[in-house]
């Protein structure tokens, strides 16, 4: 396992897949169960942190980036947390809808609800099978919290460089919808916004979710 210590405040760790069996870990095990990924990164940190700067402070956050043969851990002192934790949140329900526009940016987040790993694994692999919208880029994050799973999904329409054509935009969210349509066969549209699922609940995978989902499981 490689690491390097990028500035004061994060780590970068490669794990692959012979870490992994090193360690007798199971990925699909790992990533249903909460406690289990959380002390399998905190053992990690252990491992890396070699002059306690992190393992002594209690605000550290994980983030998992998806690589070739495995996938790279961020380990940060996290001064975002601090404000998570002390400021005021929205009670769960206030704000619902899991499906929002930018008009002023083209882009399209939408939160689709699991409540269990295996609809999760088969709703990537649909939606990773079905007709990419063209001219659209796609971003995929995963969050876990007590309903089960959250899966964002974020379409940039009209990437840098196009012009704004609004029948044009119309048909890219025809198509978005129409590849949505297969992942909601086995979850839901999330009731909360998107932007309260990445304040409030664990990160597992970020931005390649889709992709690393389908590396592991599919």
């Amino acid at each position: 396992m490689k690491f390097k210590k990028t500035n004061e405040d994060t780590i970068k760790v490669w794990v692959d897949k012979a870490d992994l069996k090193k360690r007798h870990i199971n990925l699909m095990e790992l990533v249903e169960d909460q406690d289990k990924i959380e002390d399998f990164f905190y053992q990690i940190l252990e491992e890396v942190d070699v002059n306690h700067e992190f393992s002594n402070n209690e605000l550290v956050s994980f983030q998992v980036m998806p690589v070739a043969s495995g996938f790279e851990l961020i380990i940060s002192k996290d001064e975002k947390l601090v404000a998570k934790m002390t400021s005021s949140v929205a009670e769960p329900g206030e704000k619902p809808g899991g499906d929002e526009f930018d008009e002023e940016h083209l882009q399209r987040t939408v939160a689709l609800q699991f409540t269990n790993f295996d609809d999760l694994v088969a709703a990537s692999q649909a939606l990773s099978k079905a007709s990419r919208p063209t001219g659209v880029e796609l971003q995929s994050a995963l969050y876990r919290n007590q309903q089960g799973y959250e899966l964002i999904l974020t379409y940039r329409l009209l990437p840098s460089g196009a012009t704004t054509d609004f029948s044009a935009v119309n048909q890219k969210l025809v198509q978005i919808d129409n590849q949505l349509a297969l992942g909601y066969e086995y979850g839901k549209l999330s009731p909360q916004e998107p932007v309260y699922i990445e304040k409030n609940d664990r990160q597992l995978l970020g931005k390649q979710a889709l992709p690393t989902l389908n590396q592991y499981f599919g």
